[in-house]
């Protein structure tokens, strides 16, 4: 009969533990998708406005905005779908920023993801919009 070596079976039990951990724990990583239905859950200024008609302004468009949905699409197109006429519009997501195409040109807007059902983008207004998975 042939005689084992203990050291083998303890360097071998080691790999075999490691390798198996590592193998069950490994999940692959979701990456975050804008693609999909998002409702507007929070609108809000960030900072301080000191001009009485801007604060009017600021307040007229965050109220208006609430519960406004818009629709990702894959092919880069949205949709806003709360509005009175909703257009096709077109968007692209690049590193930290949500590009939305305006008349011939793409404005940037901060993005920044919160999880993986909510995110968040601010306009040129310093106006941020908190969209929720829908």
């Amino acid at each position: 009969m042939k005689k084992i070596n203990p050291a083998a079976i303890i360097i071998a039990a080691t790999i075999i533990t490691f390798t198996s951990c590592e193998w069950f724990t490994h999940s692959s990583k979701k990456t975050f998708s804008i693609v999909g239905s998002w409702k507007v859950d929070t609108v809000y200024k960030d900072g301080f406005i000191n001009d009485s008609t801007q604060q009017l302004i600021a307040t007229v468009n965050i109220k208006s905005k609430n519960g406004e949905v818009y629709k990702f699409n894959g092919d880069s197109t949205f949709n806003r779908l709360l509005l009175k006429d909703s257009t096709v519009e077109k968007y692209y997501l690049k590193d930290s920023t949500l590009y939305f195409k305006e008349l011939n040109n793409y404005v940037p807007y901060n993005f920044s993801i919160k999880n993986d059902s909510t995110f968040s983008f601010i306009n040129k207004d310093s106006v941020v919009f908190v969209l929720k998975k829908k």
